[in-house]
This record gives structure tokens, sequence and C-alpha cells, in this order.
């Protein structure tokens, strides 16, 4: 799978999950789909080569890291891409996480390294996206 990096240039905002997914469209794609662990190891590469890197933050604190929005929505109990199709149960989740009880979108927590996909609430404004 190929990615394409997306961030936008007003730090003082970002994009929620809906209007993400709107810009990748734009481009013709959709919020990068990570099925399998050749995509994730995809997603990883694109993170690393892409700049999404840059302007992290130096200090040590876990509020301080690089979100990134990429595809994976829960509306009931079933996880699924933007395409509807469902999401494993067992997929590449950070311990602790898929636990968001009603409305959940998925993003990658970036400490430099390890990166983390976790589960967000969706209105959550992030600078940066990754799109298929």
């Amino acid at each position: 799978m190929r990615y394409i990096a997306v961030e936008k240039s007003a730090v003082s905002s970002g994009y929620t999950y809906d209007e993400a997914q709107l810009e990748c469209e734009k481009i013709g794609s959709g919020l990068a789909i990570v099925r399998n662990q050749s995509d994730h190891d995809s997603l990883i590469n694109t993170i690393n080569t892409s700049g999404l890197l840059q302007n992290m933050p130096t200090l040590d604190y876990p509020f301080l890291y690089t979100r990134v929005w990429i595809s994976g929505m829960k509306t009931t109990e079933q996880w699924q891409w933007y395409t509807g199709e469902p999401i494993p149960e067992t997929w590449f989740w950070a311990p602790g996480e898929n636990d968001r009880v009603g409305t959940a979108c998925a993003r990658v927590a970036i400490y430099v390294n390890p990166f983390e996909i976790r589960d967000s609430v969706c209105d959550d404004a992030y600078i940066k996206m990754i799109c298929e």
C-alpha cells in the first residue's frame, strides 16, 4: 500500500476525522487503511520518510506528541474502514486501546517511536493525516 502524508499549513487548527476524510477524497482517496502487517509497515515507513515527524515537541510529556488520522470509525460496537468494511477484532491497537464507548475514530500517536494506533474522539482536531 502506498500512503500520502498530509499536514495542514495552519498550526492553530486542524482537521476533525470527517474533515480529514473529505480532504483525502479531494485527492481521490480516503484515509489510510491498515489491513495487514505489510500495510502497517508501509504506514510506519510513510511516517518516517514524509516529514510528519518534523516540528515534534522535544519535551517528554505524554500530551506532547503528534497525532495523525487514519481510517477507522466505530459508531456502534463494530469498527469499520471508511469503505464500510469491518475492521477485525485483532488489529494493531496499542495496549489498552479500543476501549471507547460510542463513536470513536482511529489515529496514530507518534511519540517518535514506537507508533501506536489508538482510538480517539472524532471531533478532535489534528493537523496531520495519512491518505491512501
